[in-house]
């Protein structure tokens, strides 16, 4: 396999193999959304290299916004502050280290 890291921000062309259904849902999902099937993979992957590849490491988990409400609505003034300054300086120093590119 040839593995050249492209040192500039031009595109590449490449070539993989993919899950026929997974396909299908892709190039379904592309055009609900009204792009290509390329905008769509392209943005997948910036997704995954901004975010999703640090998610586990950092403790990260997904919530609805109106469950996060609900959440803090049972929770007085004090308390949230509280919550974000013992944590909110260890969650952002590693979110801050995570970060390698610029996308």
């Amino acid at each position: 396999m040839n593995n050249k890291l492209v040192k500039n921000n031009k595109s590449i062309n490449l070539s993989t193999r993919i899950d026929g259904k997974a396909y299908t849902e892709l190039l379904e999902i592309a055009g609900f959304k009204g792009i290509s099937l390329n905008s769509l993979i392209n943005s997948i992957i910036k997704h995954y290299l901004i975010f999703e590849q640090f998610s586990e490491d950092l403790g990260l988990v997904s919530l609805t916004k109106p469950t996060l409400k609900k959440i803090f609505n049972t929770m007085d003034d004090e308390t949230i502050g509280k919550i974000a300054k013992n944590v909110g300086g260890d969650c952002s120093t590693g979110i801050n280290l995570s970060f390698k590119g610029d996308f």
